[in-house]
């Protein structure tokens, strides 16, 4: 079977800024591996943020582990998150498809306990296609999401 995917990039921000330790095995044990963090830059009045803050991580996953990564959004995640319909159309751009969730705790799907050091995650998808109409073909007949 050819592979239509080059890699899958997800991108999450810490719910809890003050449990690192937290969101670290959280996310370990969503993804299967450490992320790399994103730390703040300057200073945040408003939310009590101080340089050196980690407000986030992100991991890249490649080959088998994207592909597994979206078959497990596509047949736990998706059908899970209230009143979704599809993905717009505007989310392919050239090779790339970016979806973001919101409420990640509807998406859990290896621990029955709430997940609440996420608030949400954004995941870019890079395929192999040339063009827009190959990448939503890629995305709508070999990958099975939906697209509004």
């Amino acid at each position: 079977m050819k592979q239509f995917i080059n890699k899958a990039v997800v991108n999450i921000a810490n719910g809890k800024l003050k449990d690192t330790k937290k969101f670290l095995l959280d996310f370990i044990s969503y993804f299967g591996q450490k992320p790399l963090f994103v730390k703040m830059k300057k200073k945040g009045m408003t939310f009590k943020i101080k340089p050196g803050m980690i407000i986030g991580g992100m991991c890249t996953l490649r080959k088998n582990n994207a592909e597994n990564f979206i078959q497990i959004l596509r047949w736990l995640v998706i059908p899970n998150i209230r009143g979704f319909k599809g993905f717009k159309s505007t989310c392919i751009n050239k090779n790339t498809i970016n979806l973001g969730i919101k409420d990640i705790n509807n998406a859990i799907h290896i621990s029955s306990t709430p997940i609440d050091s996420f608030t949400g995650f954004n995941i870019s998808i890079v395929t192999t296609a040339k063009d827009e109409e190959e990448t939503k073909d890629i995305f709508v007949n070999k990958l099975g999401l939906p697209l509004v």
